[in-house]
């Protein structure tokens, strides 16, 4: 769907843009979207840029001034959903590292009527603690652009400036682009903006279980033991999602496995590592 795209952001880590050939990938052939990348940097980067360039779309954004690459990875995301260019487009944020592993999930978001702010997995365990109630998860929320304009951007600042004004005291500190990383979540950040918002915003918020029996049955999830047949798990009609470690285990029996079944030549993909790695260390 050339309206339907999915937006994600990484910084210079060979950790994280591991991902990025896989990632795109698998939007491409399960859901037939592009994925767009925002990656912080100069003109001095040009050469990266381009052999990034070769897997998905890959949009130069500059650096912010006091905001670690790191979190700016993360929040990339906010600012290339609000560009104008993107106005007409549904959009969807997703994690690099959450490789689709089929359409099950994606066409249920490709469905909502984009009038709605859609939040995906609301009722994950993480955000029962009393501590996360109300945080935002990045990925899988979708909408239209104009309506991710409107409530991330409605003044149209720069964004330097539109990060200057979340440099603030919120409910939830772990808000602010100005913290360290290990005190940021951008789904603190996201959560601050919705409830803040002075625009007449919908939210729509969708259950896992529109696609899952048993919580997180349908992922294949970093936290558990690789399966002991990956094609046989590869092919299971209710797994859905491969949500995966840093950087990703090419060497491994799952890993190989989990290439060919998005359509990437393990060899080949071995030539983008050391590539990617040859252009900016590991």
């Amino acid at each position: 769907m050339d309206n339907f795209i999915a937006i994600t952001g990484a910084d210079l880590s060979s950790k994280y843009l591991s991902y990025l050939p896989i990632t795109a990938a698998a939007w491409h052939k399960f859901s037939n979207t592009k994925l767009v990348c925002g990656v912080a940097g100069g003109e001095e980067l040009q050469e990266v840029y381009r052999f990034l360039g070769r897997y998905c779309e890959v949009i130069q954004i500059e650096p912010l001034i006091g905001v670690d690459p790191r979190i700016q990875a993360k929040i990339n995301r906010m600012w290339l959903a609000q560009l104008p260019r993107f106005e007409e487009k549904a959009i969807t944020l997703v994690d690099l590292d959450m490789v689709p592993l089929s359409d099950l999930r994606n066409q249920i978001l490709r469905s909502q009527d984009l009038k709605y702010f859609v939040k995906w997995g609301y009722d994950h365990h993480a955000y029962s603690d009393l501590r996360e109630v109300g945080k935002w998860p990045m990925d899988g929320t979708t909408s239209r652009g104009s309506i991710f304009q409107e409530l991330v951007n409605p003044k149209r600042m720069t964004f330097q400036n539109l990060v200057n004004s979340w440099n603030r005291e919120t409910k939830d500190l772990r808000a602010n682009p100005f913290n360290t990383p290990s005190n940021f979540s951008d789904e603190s950040l996201l959560k601050e903006i919705t409830s803040s918002s002075s625009k007449q915003i919908m939210a729509k918020h969708l259950s896992r279980n529109l696609v899952e029996v048993d919580y997180l049955g349908g992922r294949l999830d970093r936290g558990k033991k690789s399966p002991i047949f990956p094609n046989r798990a590869l092919r299971e009609k209710q797994i859905f999602e491969f949500h995966g470690p840093t950087p990703f285990p090419s060497d491994s029996r799952f890993g190989k496995a989990l290439l060919r079944h998005v359509g990437i030549n393990p060899h080949e993909y071995l030539e983008y590592q050391h590539g990617l790695i040859a252009l900016i260390g590991s």
